[in-house]
Protein backbone atom coordinates (compact mmCIF):
# COMPACT_ATOMS: atom_id res chain seq x y z
CA UNK A 1 0.00 0.00 0.00
CA UNK A 2 1.23 3.09 -1.01
CA UNK A 3 2.03 5.79 1.87
CA UNK A 4 -0.68 8.41 0.37
CA UNK A 5 -3.57 5.70 1.11
CA UNK A 6 -1.88 4.43 3.77
CA UNK A 7 -2.33 7.77 5.61
CA UNK A 8 -5.89 8.15 4.19
CA UNK A 9 -6.54 4.81 5.84
CA UNK A 10 -5.02 5.69 9.36
CA UNK A 11 -6.59 9.22 9.47
CA UNK A 12 -10.46 7.46 8.28
CA UNK A 13 -9.41 5.06 11.15
CA UNK A 14 -8.53 7.64 13.26
CA UNK A 15 -11.68 9.31 13.19
CA UNK A 16 -13.37 6.44 13.68
CA UNK A 17 -12.37 5.64 16.86
CA UNK A 18 -12.95 9.10 17.85
CA UNK A 19 -16.21 8.77 16.78
CA UNK A 20 -16.81 5.54 19.00
CA UNK A 21 -14.86 7.61 22.05
CA UNK A 22 -17.15 10.68 21.41
CA UNK A 23 -20.70 8.40 21.52
CA UNK A 24 -19.32 6.39 24.49
CA UNK A 25 -19.08 10.57 26.19
CA UNK A 26 -22.18 10.96 25.32
CA UNK A 27 -23.87 7.89 26.66
CA UNK A 28 -22.15 8.26 29.57
CA UNK A 29 -22.89 12.19 30.34
CA UNK A 30 -26.89 11.27 29.50
CA UNK A 31 -26.43 8.37 32.00
CA UNK A 32 -25.18 10.43 34.50
CA UNK A 33 -27.89 13.02 33.79
CA UNK A 34 -26.20 15.54 31.89
CA UNK A 35 -27.90 18.80 30.78
CA UNK A 36 -25.92 21.01 27.93
CA UNK A 37 -27.71 23.78 29.52
CA UNK A 38 -25.64 23.03 32.73
CA UNK A 39 -22.28 24.83 31.29
CA UNK A 40 -21.62 27.83 32.86
CA UNK A 41 -19.40 30.42 31.34
CA UNK A 42 -16.59 29.72 34.25
CA UNK A 43 -16.89 26.12 33.21
CA UNK A 44 -15.95 26.84 29.56
CA UNK A 45 -13.31 28.82 30.62
CA UNK A 46 -11.77 26.12 33.20
CA UNK A 47 -12.08 23.31 30.11
CA UNK A 48 -10.27 26.09 27.91
CA UNK A 49 -7.63 26.63 29.97
CA UNK A 50 -7.20 22.87 31.11
CA UNK A 51 -7.76 22.12 27.19
CA UNK A 52 -4.83 24.43 26.40
CA UNK A 53 -2.47 22.90 29.37
CA UNK A 54 -2.74 19.35 28.36
CA UNK A 55 -1.94 20.35 24.94
CA UNK A 56 0.74 21.97 25.65
CA UNK A 57 1.67 19.37 27.75
CA UNK A 58 1.36 16.23 25.61
CA UNK A 59 2.92 18.50 22.55
CA UNK A 60 5.63 20.80 23.46
CA UNK A 61 7.23 19.79 26.63
CA UNK A 62 9.92 17.83 28.46
CA UNK A 63 7.61 15.44 30.50
CA UNK A 64 5.92 13.79 27.69
CA UNK A 65 9.33 14.26 25.30
CA UNK A 66 10.19 10.16 26.05
CA UNK A 67 6.27 9.41 24.84
CA UNK A 68 7.19 11.08 21.84
CA UNK A 69 10.15 9.75 21.17
CA UNK A 70 8.76 6.44 21.55
CA UNK A 71 5.28 6.96 19.91
CA UNK A 72 7.26 8.26 16.76
CA UNK A 73 9.94 5.78 16.65
CA UNK A 74 7.68 2.86 15.69
CA UNK A 75 5.75 5.07 13.31
CA UNK A 76 5.90 2.45 10.68
CA UNK A 77 3.28 0.28 12.81
CA UNK A 78 -0.39 1.91 11.89
CA UNK A 79 -1.36 2.72 15.42
CA UNK A 80 1.91 4.41 16.55
CA UNK A 81 1.63 6.07 13.41
CA UNK A 82 -2.03 7.19 14.04
CA UNK A 83 -1.04 8.26 17.33
CA UNK A 84 2.24 10.14 15.58
CA UNK A 85 0.12 11.95 13.58
CA UNK A 86 -1.85 12.93 16.40
CA UNK A 87 1.16 14.65 18.73
CA UNK A 88 2.37 16.40 15.86
CA UNK A 89 -0.67 18.25 15.07
CA UNK A 90 -2.05 20.61 18.03
CA UNK A 91 -5.31 21.09 16.24
CA UNK A 92 -5.90 17.04 16.16
CA UNK A 93 -4.30 16.87 20.03
CA UNK A 94 -6.83 18.95 20.61
CA UNK A 95 -10.21 17.53 19.51
CA UNK A 96 -8.88 14.54 21.58
CA UNK A 97 -7.56 16.43 24.86
CA UNK A 98 -11.49 18.64 25.00
CA UNK A 99 -13.03 15.42 24.82
CA UNK A 100 -10.92 13.93 27.88
CA UNK A 101 -10.95 17.37 29.93
CA UNK A 102 -14.68 18.04 29.40
CA UNK A 103 -15.46 14.31 30.49
CA UNK A 104 -13.36 14.52 33.71
CA UNK A 105 -14.82 17.69 34.56
CA UNK A 106 -18.77 16.45 34.21
CA UNK A 107 -17.74 12.56 34.76
CA UNK A 108 -15.40 11.89 37.44
CA UNK A 109 -16.68 13.53 40.75
CA UNK A 110 -13.11 15.20 41.83
CA UNK A 111 -11.94 16.01 37.81
CA UNK A 112 -13.35 19.31 38.56
CA UNK A 113 -10.24 20.11 40.67
CA UNK A 114 -7.98 18.84 38.10
CA UNK A 115 -8.78 20.65 35.34
CA UNK A 116 -9.03 24.12 37.53
CA UNK A 117 -5.44 22.94 38.63
CA UNK A 118 -4.36 22.72 34.83
CA UNK A 119 -6.22 26.00 34.22
CA UNK A 120 -4.21 27.68 36.53
CA UNK A 121 -0.99 26.31 35.53
CA UNK A 122 -2.06 27.28 31.78
CA UNK A 123 -2.21 30.62 32.85
CA UNK A 124 0.62 30.86 34.28
CA UNK A 125 2.60 29.35 31.38
CA UNK A 126 1.31 32.06 29.50
CA UNK A 127 2.30 34.48 32.09
CA UNK A 128 5.77 33.11 32.49
CA UNK A 129 6.66 33.02 28.29
CA UNK A 130 4.98 36.50 28.50
CA UNK A 131 7.31 38.07 31.20
CA UNK A 132 10.26 35.71 29.13
CA UNK A 133 9.52 37.21 26.06
CA UNK A 134 9.43 41.42 28.11
CA UNK A 135 12.93 40.01 29.36
CA UNK A 136 14.16 39.53 25.90
CA UNK A 137 12.84 42.43 24.61
CA UNK A 138 14.07 44.69 27.23
CA UNK A 139 17.84 43.18 27.25
CA UNK A 140 17.93 43.47 23.58
CA UNK A 141 17.00 47.18 24.08
CA UNK A 142 19.70 47.64 26.93
CA UNK A 143 22.56 45.91 24.68
CA UNK A 144 21.45 48.33 21.55
CA UNK A 145 21.41 51.73 23.72
CA UNK A 146 24.77 50.50 25.28
CA UNK A 147 25.93 49.95 21.82
CA UNK A 148 25.04 53.67 20.97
Amino acid sequence: MNSFVREKVIDFLSTFVFLIALSISIFLLQQNGFKIDIITILDLIIITLATFRVIRMLMYEKIFGIIRYFINSRGEKLFFNSVGNLVKCPWCTGVWAALFIFDLHYLLPYGIYLNYLLAISGVASVMVVAVNNLNYKSDILKKERTQE
